[in-house]
């Protein structure tokens, strides 16, 4: 049988400089009949949301399993928003929601929800992701191996993408692309060539290729 609850409320917490990987939380407490108590950690978005809550479920008289079931409603609608924020200011793949959303302090059942929702209605999409982030950092000079490491940190198998990567590479393109970073880098001997090739490497550039390019540019440099 649900026990009665005589009141409840939420705590929030003290505010902390700086950035933690694993977000504060906010308490809600739950007083009942006969002196028990029950403190839940929530997220500080649900905690807000259960506040406003309060005339209109009462601060008395629920059983808990309508306090709590009304809790995880709350948890559910927050973790939904909370996708769609983060998708309005940057692409993200699924992964990288669900990892927000768990820092956050969302329950599994709400980050599946949030996952769904998003999901359904397109607004989650690894395959489109991988595409748009593929094509976006290759022009903007980035090799093969960095946009697969880059990709593999956000949870997605950069070669389950469709033409990957003859269709988003041309290796004569991708030389002439190392060849303009390598000219745009300057390097103070001694073992420029060396020093440049890393450089391109770390661009994401395959090895024999950063080579060649840093040979070329150190080439062109002495030249002119």
């Amino acid at each position: 049988m649900s026990r009665t609850v005589v009141s409840w409320d939420v705590l929030m917490p003290e505010r902390r400089a700086g950035m933690c990987e694993v977000k504060p939380r906010a308490l809600l407490l739950i007083a009942y009949e006969g002196d028990d108590e029950e403190t839940l950690q929530v997220p500080v978005a649900v905690a807000r949301a259960m506040r406003s809550k309060r005339t209109e479920l009462g601060e008395h008289g629920m059983v808990r399993s309508d306090l709590l079931s009304c809790v995880s409603d709350v948890q559910r609608e927050c973790a939904k928003e909370r996708m769609v924020s983060l998708l309005e200011r940057r692409d993200c793949s699924k992964a990288e929601v669900l990892q927000r959303l768990s820092r956050e302090g969302y329950p599994a059942f709400a980050q599946e929800h949030a996952l769904e929702v998003g999901t359904r209605c397109g607004l989650l999409n690894d395959a489109l992701f991988a595409e748009r982030f593929a094509r976006s950092k290759s022009m903007s000079g980035w090799g093969k191996r960095r946009i697969e490491y880059e990709l593999s940190r956000r949870g997605v198998d950069v070669h389950a993408l469709a033409g990957w990567p003859d269709e988003f590479f041309d290796v004569d393109d991708e030389y002439r692309r190392a060849c303009e970073v390598a000219a745009r880098k300057h390097v103070r001997e001694p073992n420029a060539r060396m020093k440049l090739a890393r450089f391109l490497v770390g661009r994401g550039f395959a090895h024999d290729l950063a080579f060649r390019a840093a040979e070329e540019a150190l080439d062109a440099k002495v030249a002119s």
